[in-house]
């Protein structure tokens, strides 16, 4: 009945009738391919034939799933078919478990196309059956250290790096993000979330977990007769690798400066030869005000003559509070550079900039000044506006400075400093990140010592695979960039896997003395080139504590 209810005509517009037929389909088919088969040709047949069956309606329950629910779908669009999805989401697992019930040989490769075909579904799913950090936590929580249960973690494992934001899944480490309307659908079908089930789904028991199974010799492919594309091992190298990119990423974005940009021109044109003297000393200068917090000025920009042009400028950017018209003027410096401007022939205009930021008050009044002894004639600006927008909305207005402090001429219609250098400050997100840097900081350090602590036992015991030796190399490059973003924590990093260099290092002269080196560590020429990479990249962080030191 179910395959009569599937027409054509309704294939390409799935009803929830259509997706429960599908399922029951689905679970008849399981039923024999995981059930007792004799070794006669009719009867492998006939499990081939469901087992094709099977693998034609999990594709198309994927099908349906990525087009109703699309990883931008609106809660309106998401909710409609939210049961049918979900019994979707509890027949994976149940074919989950009979292939966990399948011990060595029974796991034959009709079943196992089964499995692997479930765990794509999974994962290309995976926003949708994965709609919130508590979930992933929840079903962890059960399946972690549970051999029995070897599908299911495999199965979320790959589908944790297909999230966008991957470190969303441990809110011990990142705010939380708000939760999908699926959600409140999903976790009806799970235990509550206990405190216990969220500490040993923390980042550092996670990451202790991978580890674990990363550095593990003993292979699902030890016990069963077929191998999986779907391997435990490597998605937890996988894992740890995605992971350790975005601690790195994380953290070498919150550390970043904000963008430096340039204020549009204050003048509507420009003259046509260079005519404006700056060999006199005499200054030019410029008052402005800008009229919201956030804006902070990094230089300025000056004209240049056009031609190959080499001068000296020494530049001065004052306050004064001028709301009180009754007290007398008084400029506070608040910043002075020297730049020694090289400009190159057909360049109208340089910039130069401050040695620190300078955050403009809405309440102060500015002004830049600027002078040169031996800057010789430049373009000037003409016919200038009082007035520019910054990219967040903010203006700042233009005034003329005082004849004494713009000596040389330039105001507000003509003249030098066409433009300025700043950025803008969101304190709001700084400040929602501030916890979320440090916690990235921590978080990259407890994974450098945890792979360091698995190296060093496996570098003992012989035991390191070539996969383990691409991943410390993989991490050890994370580690300079780390450094990198994180100058105050990079001695940190090298006390962390200083101990590793000469573990190495020894290991690395034994194998070159013994007469069996070729076969040390799974006996190929490719793990001696492997440990002198492993030795290079750590010696490279030794390399950069010498670096910062001096910086």
């Amino acid at each position: 009945t179910d395959f009569h209810n599937i027409s054509r005509a309704v294939l390409l517009r799935p009803a929830p009738s259509v997706y429960c037929s599908l399922l029951r389909i689905l679970r008849w088919a399981t039923a024999i391919v995981f059930g007792e088969v004799s070794q006669t040709e009719e009867s492998l047949w006939a499990q081939e034939r469901v087992t094709l069956i099977a693998v034609l309606v999990l594709k198309t329950l994927r099908f349906y799933t990525e087009t109703l629910y699309p990883s931008e779908a609106r809660a309106e669009d998401s909710l409609e078919m939210a049961e049918p999805a979900i019994a979707m989401f509890d027949a994976i697992h149940s074919i989950f478990e009979a292939a966990n019930d399948c011990e060595g040989a029974e796991l034959d490769q009709p079943r196992l196309y089964v499995v692997e075909e479930c765990i794509g579904s999974l994962v290309a799913s995976s926003h949708l059956l994965l709609a919130s950090p508590a979930i992933l936590a929840s079903q962890l929580s059960q399946y972690m250290g549970a051999t029995r249960n070897e599908w299911r973690l495999t199965a979320l494992l790959h589908a944790m790096p297909n999230s966008d934001e991957l470190l969303s899944f441990f809110p011990d480490v990142v705010a939380a993000k708000p939760r999908p309307p699926m959600y409140q659908r999903m976790t009806k079908r799970l235990p509550p979330i206990s405190d216990r089930c969220r500490s040993a789904t923390s980042l550092h028991n996670i990451l202790s977990f991978l580890f674990d199974v990363a550095f593990s010799r003993n292979g699902r492919t030890e016990n069963n007769a077929v191998a999986s594309s779907y391997s435990l091992e490597r998605i937890s190298q996988v894992l740890i690798r995605e992971i350790a990119k975005e601690l790195v990423k994380g953290d070498f974005a919150h550390t970043g400066t904000p963008a430096l940009m340039n204020t549009p021109c204050r003048f509507r044109r420009r003259t046509v030869g260079a005519c404006w003297d700056m060999a006199s000393g005499a200054p030019d200068a410029i008052a402005l005000r800008v009229d919201r917090p956030g804006v902070m000025v990094a230089g300025i920009g000056v004209y240049c003559s056009g031609a190959e042009y080499t001068a000296t400028y020494t530049i001065e950017m004052f306050k004064a509070d001028l709301t009180d018209t009754n007290s007398e003027e008084k400029w506070e410096l608040v910043e002075k550079v020297t730049h020694l401007v090289s400009a190159n022939e057909g360049r109208d205009t340089a910039n130069l900039k401050f040695n620190r930021v300078v955050a403009l008050d809405p309440a102060m009044t500015y002004m830049i000044q600027i002078a040169s002894l031996d800057g010789g004639k430049t373009f000037a600006g003409e016919n200038g506006a009082s007035s520019v927008r910054l990219c967040n909305g903010a203006r700042i207005t233009f005034g003329n400075a005082d004849s004494s402090r713009s000596q040389n001429g330039t105001c507000l219609a003509r003249g030098q400093i066409p433009h300025l250098l700043y950025s803008i400050k969101d304190d709001a997100v700084r400040g929602s990140r501030s916890n979320d840097e440090e916690r990235l900081s921590r978080a990259f350090c407890q994974l450098l010592r945890l792979m360091t602590a698995k190296v060093g036992e496996a570098v003992t015991a012989g035991t390191l695979t070539t996969s383990a030796r691409d991943l410390v190399s993989a991490i050890a490059c994370f580690s300079m960039v780390y450094m990198e973003a994180q100058p105050k924590r990079a001695l940190e990093v090298v006390a962390i896997v200083d101990h590793l260099l000469p573990m190495v290092s020894s290991v690395n002269g034994v194998a070159k003395q013994a007469s069996s080196a070729s076969d040390y560590f799974d006996g190929t020429h490719r793990d001696s080139l492997l440990d002198r990479r492993i030795d290079a990249s750590l010696h490279s962080i030794d390399r950069a504590e010498c670096s910062v030191r001096v910086r």
